[in-house]
């Protein structure tokens, strides 16, 4: 009786222990595909959540780079703790209402891109000569339409230029007005040479550890678009660890060549193209630029729309540290060749 019993206990204390086991290798089972389940939930609720608010411009694709280590974003400070090696390179975005106009100040170096319209020659020569220019060492037509050169044949005359870089665009693209004429007119009186904008010239304008190099991007060689602002002269300035991309009037169709080119358009600060048109700064090119700032050059209540709503949160997207001639007045923007400092008139 007590060998049968203890055989039944052994059965019974076999038969738990087969169970306990059976159940713990189920429960080993179970909790290592939960805890995947879990953890692409999690990945895929993470991934939705930053979708959402990179959508909502609560953060931007920068900023979660950043939080990654994917990427480092460079400061911006206020031109008031300006450090005496900041001074060597200054990119000035000069408010000529609804147009463009820019000057390079680069050691002993002065570059203008660009000159405003017509009515506003006078007001980018006093912009220079309060910074004591007599000199224009480059002077850069990104494109024929007037409010980008409308003002450069009273530039010419009233300024010492050294040279001078434009488009060879189609005759057929390039609008016949008065402005242009001036322009050539005045040219031929100075005894002027103009330089045809190539890609791949590239102009050394300072010595040193951190040379600063301004580089010629496009018009590329054999460019067949029909819209003169696509002829735009796309221009790369750089600076040790800061580069500027000055992008003139280019739309999405100029973009994508200078993309399927492979051409290198990372820049610290953007010159944003056409003004803010919803038809450039399209997503992929804004995406190969990746900037820490942005600057637009438009005119106060313009009948254009410009800046798009659009092409602001494309921006956006990027960067929050967008600057404006038709809110900010005259803005400067200094590097020291790892630091931006930014000065407004307002």
């Amino acid at each position: 009786m007590k060998k049968t019993q203890n055989k039944q206990n052994k059965s019974r204390s076999s038969k738990t222990a087969g169970t306990r086991a059976a159940g713990k290798k189920k429960q080993d089972g179970f909790g290592a595909k939960d805890l995947l389940i879990l953890l692409v939930t999690v990945v895929l609720s993470v991934g939705l959540l930053l979708a959402s608010l990179v959508e909502t411009n609560v953060i931007t694709i920068r900023q979660i780079e950043e939080f990654l280590h994917l990427t480092e974003r460079t400061d911006v400070g206020d031109s008031a703790d300006l450090p005496d090696k900041a001074r060597e390179l200054s990119v000035s975005m000069i408010d000529v209402g609804q147009g463009d106009s820019i000057l390079i100040r680069a050691g002993e170096m002065n570059i203008l891109i660009d000159s405003g319209e017509y009515t506003e020659a006078h007001t980018v020569e006093r912009f220079l000569k309060d910074r004591h220019i007599q000199t224009i060492d480059i002077l850069i037509m990104t494109h024929q339409h007037t409010d980008h050169m409308g003002g450069m044949g009273h530039i010419v005359d009233k300024f010492d230029v050294r040279r001078v870089i434009m488009p060879d665009a189609p005759d057929e693209l390039i609008p016949p007005t008065t402005a242009y004429e001036s322009f050539l007119d005045a040219v031929e009186r100075k005894g002027l040479h103009i330089t045809p904008a190539l890609a791949g010239y590239v102009y050394k304008l300072t010595d040193g550890d951190d040379p600063v190099t301004l580089s010629i991007l496009a018009p590329l060689p054999g460019n067949d678009l029909t819209d003169l602002n696509d002829w735009s002269v796309v221009a790369r300035l750089d600076h040790g660890d800061i580069s500027f991309l000055f992008t003139g009037d280019l739309t999405e169709n100029g973009e994508k060549a200078l993309i399927d080119n492979n051409t290198n358009l990372s820049a610290t600060v953007l010159k944003v193209g056409h003004h803010g048109a919803s038809a450039s700064s399209s997503r992929e090119f804004l995406h190969r630029v990746h900037p820490s700032a942005a600057l637009i050059s438009v005119g106060s209540g313009n009948t254009y729309g410009h800046p798009s709503e659009d092409t602001l949160r494309r921006i956006n997207r990027y960067t929050d540290r967008i600057y404006r001639t038709d809110l900010n007045g005259n803005i400067t923007v200094y590097s020291d060749g790892r630091q931006l400092y930014v000065e407004k008139d307002r």
